[in-house]
């Protein structure tokens, strides 16, 4: 393989090793938003390890990643890794399992309250399962305990197609409440008054 070639194999193999270790603390932050969990777990002390294994991927050494091919599996070469790199795959795979596991945890809550998750809901909940997996996939044959060709781009799929439907969706919702409130406040632009107030009707809301 040529020099230009091997150059552009380092900066993409380096380059997809940070946007996966960001995208995992990303989505996390998400859920944890979304369907708005108690924090136990400091975010800020995620992306700082984040920010420093990141750091890590841009260095050039063979405890970590060398710049030289290596066959990872029957699918795609790979840069050669070492003992930090094993690390680093142990700690994204702990990430993705403590993710499941908080998925489940919502899941199951939200059927013990007999509260039905709303379909975009479950929606985010499942294509999650399904990129854990497939990013548990990639994770383990590229420390080469699968042989398995790149998976993850599919669960990525779904979680970057369901984050879309709940921001559309929730668009379209502000914008029917909005429609709502205009209805009910009626604007007469030659006295610049309104025909009731904003606050008596979000006071009758509160007390009916």
């Amino acid at each position: 393989m040529s020099v230009n070639s091997l150059d552009m194999k380092n900066i993409f193999t380096r380059s997809l090793l940070i946007a996966a270790n960001f995208s995992l603390v990303l989505n996390f932050h998400f859920i944890k938003s979304f369907f708005k969990i108690e924090k136990k777990i400091d975010l800020y002390v995620l992306y700082i390890f984040t920010f420093l294994f990141s750091l890590i991927c841009l260095w050039n050494n063979p405890l970590f990643l060398l710049s030289e091919l290596e066959q990872i599996c029957n699918y795609y070469t790979g840069l050669k890794f070492g003992i930090i790199y094993k690390i680093y795959s142990f700690y994204l795979l702990i990430g993705c399992l403590y993710t499941f596991l908080l998925l489940i945890k919502i899941f199951y809550n939200y059927l013990k309250q007999k509260n039905p998750l709303q379909n975009y809901s479950l929606f985010l909940i499942f294509s999650n399962l399904i990129w854990i997996f497939t990013a548990i996939s990639d994770i383990l044959t590229s420390i080469k305990y699968l042989n398995l060709p790149p998976l993850s781009w599919i669960g990525s799929f779904f979680v970057t197609l369901a984050i879309i439907t709940i921001i559309v969706i929730h668009i379209e919702d502000l914008y029917i409440d909005l429609s709502k409130l205009y209805n009910e406040v009626i604007h007469d632009s030659l006295t610049n008054l309104f025909s009731r107030s904003y606050f008596e009707i979000r006071l009758n809301e509160c007390l009916n």
